[in-house]
């Protein structure tokens, strides 16, 4: 069970372990479900229909386990059309924390509270609570476009999702990547907090150094990302 007195290297062995397991036997039954019901309910082939299954671990942890068709295939066949996305979480003195384990097991997503409350308000979801705008973003924003730049001892990454750009942190010898803030699409900059501020002017920065020097990324996704990043930093815009 996940606990406050738990260090970082406690917490990533505890969720590792139990996300083997949910890998190797809860995936295979609740896809095997999720086929079942929607044939049975004879839902749309085209229709992406979200499932939210709750588990409870021997460990006594929470998991999330979302399910619904990949947006990439055309129309559901069976569950190797599904995409699985599957969170843990716990509640904290400082809130809510999330962990997304990466399908390699090399990394955990790490989300605190405050980045769901930032994707509530800046979306105006009015969402009554930080696990329902959870449970939001992880049905509505499956797939990430993410990138990471080094500045002396700081790890930045960055990521683009359907709806905004999620910005944080590389930490804990590189095995947590912690999302600390969300910005949306629509570029609601005059809530931008300094923090944001500066994560989007540094991540700029490195950005455009390496667009200079022609280093080996990939250009359309660093040119796309660059120019949202100058959009949020609008010096007429941003109060």
């Amino acid at each position: 069970m996940l606990l406050e007195s738990m260090n970082e290297k406690e917490i990533t062995a505890q969720l590792q372990q139990e996300y083997r397991k949910i890998l190797d036997t809860t995936l295979p039954r609740i896809s095997h479900e999720y086929e079942k019901e929607r044939k049975k309910l004879k839902i749309d082939k085209t229709r992406t229909y979200h499932k939210e299954y709750c588990i409870k671990t021997a460990g006594k942890n929470s998991w999330m386990i979302f399910v619904g068709k990949q947006p990439s295939v055309p129309k559901f066949k069976d569950a190797y059309s599904t995409y699985q996305v599957c969170c843990t979480y716990y509640h904290t003195k400082k809130g809510l924390q999330i962990f997304v384990p990466e399908p390699t097991q090399t990394l955990l997503m790490v989300y605190y509270g405050h980045f769901f409350k930032r994707y509530n308000e800046r979306l105006h979801l009015n969402l009554p609570d930080t696990l329902a705008a959870v449970k939001h973003y992880f049905k509505n924003n499956i797939y990430l476009h993410a990138d990471i730049w080094a500045e002396k001892e700081h790890i930045y990454a960055v990521a683009i999702t359907k709806y905004g750009l999620m910005l944080g942190n590389v930490m804990y010898e590189n095995k947590w990547v912690l999302w600390k803030t969300f910005v949306s699409r629509d570029l609601l900059r005059k809530d931008q907090d300094e923090m944001e501020i500066e994560l989007i002017t540094q991540l700029q920065a490195q950005i455009a150094e390496k667009l200079e020097k022609n280093e080996p990324y990939d250009k359309m996704k660093l040119q796309n990302t660059m120019s949202i990043l100058y959009a949020l930093t609008d010096k007429n815009i941003v109060e």
